[in-house]
């Protein structure tokens, strides 16, 4: 395992590889300094190469042992040639020389959608980073007439795991000085709320620092890492307070992604911190552990999705979002369109013309928002899910307040097969809605497949089951409407699922708000995919009950017959599986008998079987004669 560092930058050579020689010392691992050259010979990669050289001469003499002078330098330089793919390049040349800590120098923070080499690092190495923002007049270390840099770390911790591998790394950094040069100062922010609030925090301080170096409870003497607590509502200010007070010449953190990571290194404190402590010497680090092995399998998969996706570009995400967030608002279009769709569909469910509740899906616009919803699912976008689901919900109270009135004033013919058959849901509609999820969010986020969008609205039919459910409570069908409104929310919770797969298999990612900001993300997706889950199993039921090639149940059977023996001399002999004409379920039945069967026995038995089956049924009744005759004597 080695301690890998990168260059990128002539001026930050010397103390990243400085810095990088302690720590490959303190964990006793070789040091590989990597720069990545331009695809073409430069000047500038002449002058990164050779500071890069120089810094690692400096090193390897400034630590190397008298008694085995042809012993293997600790820091080697490594050019990597990265062609069109420095990330892919670099990361390649970590996971080669076995990298267990990849240190990278920040000197300027990036720029709003850009992702610079050492932040796609940052983010994409799957060991532990630390990330370095040296101080302006910080000393170089490879210069003799110039002090070294101060031993002196300041670490703050409110007790993470985050915060113990900041202190972890401290302490193998100061073990690199002599005992009486370097001090770890381990730093509690505690709100002072009463007397006992600093003795508050110094047990919790000395509670995380045993915890993070694996100091045992019963140990007596004092944590090998020395407890500092300020008091102050802000933790922000307590930190700054602290570091100004402190000879220190490193600020290490924690982070857990390069988000919290951008703020520590570049936010309001640490400028404050670099400019008022010691004339500018002061160095900021932030350390990322290694990620477990789900992120490693995410990362993998991410991976897959890149090489075989086509990925959004920039400039094709901010177009993105910005249809998605107009188009996901309650507004008078909004509400203009969703009547209009509802209206339709309703004529349409009522005349049993499935052109006309076509024509209504294709007007809806409630697609739209859920795509919304599985962006801000994506993205952590807490902003946008509120719009989104505003525009969904209000969207069923409106389409399903219209339904219902019209159930009520509109003449019709009743419970149509278009209304039948959205009263029954079943696990396909399941996996249709999820489909649709995926193809419209493809689709919205290719504008060259946009074409594609009015077959997915057709699909997902979300305005249909909303209308169903009005009209159908409005006759007083309370099953058919339980079942339309089932199917809507089925609908609704597998698009917004399938819609954020698709959306994050091209490209987007979360939005830059930190892990607070959007902390909501994986609770509610794991809701939905529980949700789903749920639904899946009476789905699964009913789909089962639903098949056409089933036998009928034999306690059906058995009231067909009672019904054909009611005449006299007649018996049921066969009854044929369903068969479904599109509208209805098909059953032939035989019987035999002396004589034609009665004008009302076929509508009997088509009624039993509709009661069973909860939709409409026809029934072919087939008699063979059969007389019993004797020859006379």
């Amino acid at each position: 395992m080695s301690v890998t560092v990168l260059v990128d930058v002539a001026a930050e050579a010397a103390p990243l590889i400085a810095l990088a020689a302690r720590l490959g010392r303190a964990r006793q691992a070789a040091v590989n300094a990597l720069v990545v050259l331009p695809g073409t010979k430069s000047s500038a990669g002449q002058r990164l190469t050779t500071a890069a050289d120089e810094a690692a001469a400096a090193a390897n003499a400034l630590h190397a042992d008298p008694d085995e002078p042809d012993a293997t330098p600790l820091v080697v330089v490594h050019a990597v040639k990265p062609g069109e793919a420095p990330v892919d390049a670099a990361l390649a040349a970590v996971q080669e020389h076995d990298t267990a800590l990849l240190i990278l120098g920040k000197h300027e923070p990036p720029r709003a959608g850009e992702e610079t080499l050492d932040a796609a690092l940052f983010r994409r190495a799957r060991c532990a980073v630390l990330a370095v923002r040296p101080g302006v007049n910080a000393p170089d270390p490879t210069q003799p007439d110039t002090p070294g840099p101060r031993p002196h770390i300041l670490v703050p911790t409110a007790g993470g795991p985050h915060a113990e591998e900041a202190l972890k790394l401290a302490v193998q950094l100061a073990g690199t000085y002599a005992a009486s040069e370097a001090t770890v100062d381990a730093l509690y922010v505690e709100p002072d709320l009463g007397p006992e609030a600093r003795a508050v925090g110094q047990r919790r301080v000395e509670k995380a620092v045993r915890g993070a170096l694996k100091v045992p409870p019963e140990h007596a003497g004092p944590p090998p890492v020395r407890a500092l607590v300020e008091l102050a509502t802000d933790h922000r200010a307590g930190i700054l307070r602290a570091a100004e007070a402190g000879d220190y010449g490193l600020v290490l953190m924690g982070a857990p992604d390069r988000h919290h990571a951008r703020r520590a290194l570049f936010g309001s404190v640490p400028d404050k911190l670099m400019k008022a402590c010691d004339a500018g010497r002061l160095s900021i680090g932030v350390v990322r552990p290694a990620p477990p092995l789900s992120e490693h399998a995410a990362h993998a998969a991410r991976e897959v999705f890149e090489r075989f996706v086509p990925q959004l570009t920039r400039d094709d995400r901010v177009d993105l979002v910005e249809r998605i967030q107009g188009a996901s608002r309650w507004d008078v279009d909004f509400v203009a369109l969703m009547s209009l769709s509802t209206v339709i569909a309703t004529f349409g469910l009522m005349q049993n013309s499935a052109a006309v509740v076509i024509g209504a899906m294709l007007v809806a616009p409630l697609m739209t928002p859920l795509i919304g919803c599985g962006l801000a699912l994506v993205q952590g976008n807490a902003h946008l899910v509120r719009h989104a689901v505003k525009a969904v919900v209000l969207g069923f109270v409106l389409a399903f307040g219209i339904a219902l009135i019209m159930g009520l004033v509109v003449p019709h013919a009743g419970a149509t097969p278009q209304l039948l058959s959205r009263g029954a849901p079943n696990l396909l509609d399941l996996g249709v809605a999820f489909a649709s999820g995926l193809a419209a969010a493809y689709a919205t986020a290719r504008p060259n497949l946009s074409g594609a969008l009015p077959g997915v609205a057709i699909a997902a039919a979300l305005v249909p089951p909303i209308s169903t459910a009005g009209v159908s409570l409005a006759q007083g069908n309370v099953d058919t409407g339980l079942g339309a409104a089932t199917l809507f929310g089925v609908n609704i919770v597998a698009i917004v699922l399938g819609a954020a797969l698709a959306l994050w298999a091209v490209g987007m990612e979360p939005a830059d708000t930190g892990r607070k900001g959007k902390a909501w993300r994986r609770p509610a997706a794991a809701a939905l995919t529980a949700v789903t889950l749920a639904l899946a199993i009476p789905l699964s039921w009913w789909l089962y009950a639903s098949l056409p090639h089933r036998p009928v149940p034999g306690e059906v059977r058995d009231a067909l017959a009672r019904w054909v023996q009611a005449e006299p001399g007649a018996t049921l002999t066969d009854v044929s599986p369903p068969e479904s004409d599109g509208e209805s379920l098909v059953f032939e039945l035989t019987r035999e008998a002396p004589e034609a069967p009665g004008p009302r026995l076929a509508a009997a038995l088509a009624r039993e079987l509709s009661d069973h089956y909860n939709q409409p049924c026809r029934v072919r009744l087939m008699t063979r004669l059969v007389n019993d005759t004797q020859a006379p004597r």
